[in-house]
């Protein structure tokens, strides 16, 4: 039996939503650049890929074969990445625009107390790209590092499934 096309769909829609609300308290609490952030983002990415890839695996009946249950896992992954790309790219130049201005007032200050011969003068002056090349950045990081974390979820979700579904807990 092969995994249906939809349930991928709704739950990385489950999981967007859940990393949306999570951003959106965040930056409300301007907890956004706290360092432990990345972390519970990526955990709860690995977490809902994992959590998705046993619920389809014990909802089809039979024990999938790992191919099509990491293949699950990806897409789950892949839905998931889709949707906070769009809710990035409006984040980002739309909803909380000073949220990118934070980082680089940041990135300056940090710049100044520990690079010598920092030139603030010519860093005001490149304001304009420098932001322009970290709104890019940031949204083709949140791909890449979301796309990672997903493929070690889906490893580790499939092998879980195969294991559980061997031992029929």
């Amino acid at each position: 039996m092969t995994v249906s096309q939809k349930p991928n769909v709704q739950f990385g829609l489950i999981i967007a939503a859940i990393l949306i609300i999570e951003d959106i308290i965040l930056q409300l609490a301007h907890l956004k650049s706290a360092s432990w952030v990345l972390g519970l983002n990526s955990g709860i990415l690995a977490v809902g890929v994992v959590a998705s890839i046993i619920l389809i695996d014990k909802k089809e009946g039979e024990i999938l074969p790992f191919s099509q249950r990491f293949g699950f896992g990806f897409q789950v992954t892949g839905a998931t990445v889709c949707i906070l790309f769009i809710y990035t790219a409006l984040s980002v130049y739309i909803v909380f625009p000073e949220s990118i201005n934070a980082i680089y007032e940041s990135n300056i200050a940090d710049a100044k107390l520990h690079v010598t011969g920092f030139d603030a003068n010519k860093a005001d002056k490149d304001k304009a790209l420098a932001i322009k090349v970290l709104k890019i950045t940031s949204m083709s990081m949140l791909v890449m590092a979301n796309l990672a974390v997903g493929i070690l979820a889906s490893l580790v979700g499939s092998v879980l499934a195969g294991i559980f579904a061997k031992t029929g807990k």
